[in-house]
């Protein structure tokens, strides 16, 4: 599968975010709870990006890719004051139909699914 480069290079999973140009590399793996819990606790916004089949992309008819990404990628924690951007992509067809994956930079605020 070939992959676009992020210009950044920030190899963190997840990171707080530190402006536009920050630009972390995709996750390779779903985030575990005990990666999550410290920028909970901590606060603030954090980036990360994840790869996002193109046929979740197009078929999102509420403009949020929340509930595929939470599901995911955040092992349940929630995402709150959230934007998104394309950043790269992934493909190994391009003749199948809504093949490949975009590279979707996420900013938000991080809830718990374990806090009261």
């Amino acid at each position: 599968m070939k992959t676009a480069q992020c210009l950044m290079g920030d190899r963190r999973a997840i990171a707080p975010y530190e402006g536009p140009d920050h630009v972390p590399y995709p996750l390779p793996a779903p985030l575990t709870a005990a990666e999550l819990q410290p920028f909970v606790v901590r606060g603030g916004l954090v980036t990360f990006t994840v790869k996002v089949p193109l046929h979740e992309v197009a078929g999102v008819r509420d403009g949020t890719l929340a509930p595929f990404i939470q599901n995911t990628w955040l092992a349940g924690f929630t995402m709150e004051n959230t934007a998104y951007r394309a950043v790269g992509a992934s493909f190994n067809d391009f003749g199948a139909y809504l093949s490949g994956e975009v590279h979707v930079q996420v900013v938000c605020l991080l809830a718990s699914p374990f806090q009261d």
